[in-house]
């Protein structure tokens, strides 16, 4: 781990990896990601509203590398991926829930 410079982004573009986007869920989103250091091929999992969630990956920045989503970033968000788009998300630490003596 080192630390590294992280630029806010002028253009981040995201594709969902399960649902489609409804209009109203757009600028939720926005919100929700403003803030976040992400660079190309990171998975994000938003929290909508009740217990939806919807998975991005992030497909491009501009600048490239690690970025900082920020109010003036514009967001492109993509459609869902089909089921043989590239391979599976890789696993995140988010998804095995913590270790312990492993």
């Amino acid at each position: 781990v080192r630390k590294t410079a992280c630029p806010t982004a002028a253009r981040v573009a995201l594709a969902p990896l399960t649902l489609n986007l409804r209009d109203a869920d757009v600028k939720y989103v926005e919100g929700l990601v403003d803030g976040l250091p992400v660079t190309a091929g990171d998975r994000l999992r938003v929290s909508l509203f009740g217990s939806r969630a919807l998975d991005f990956r992030v497909t491009a920045t501009a600048p490239d590398g690690p970025v900082l989503i920020d109010a003036p970033t514009e967001l492109e968000l993509g459609r869902a991926r089909d089921a043989k788009d590239d391979a599976p998300p890789p696993m995140t630490y988010e998804d095995i829930g913590g270790l312990r003596k492993e």
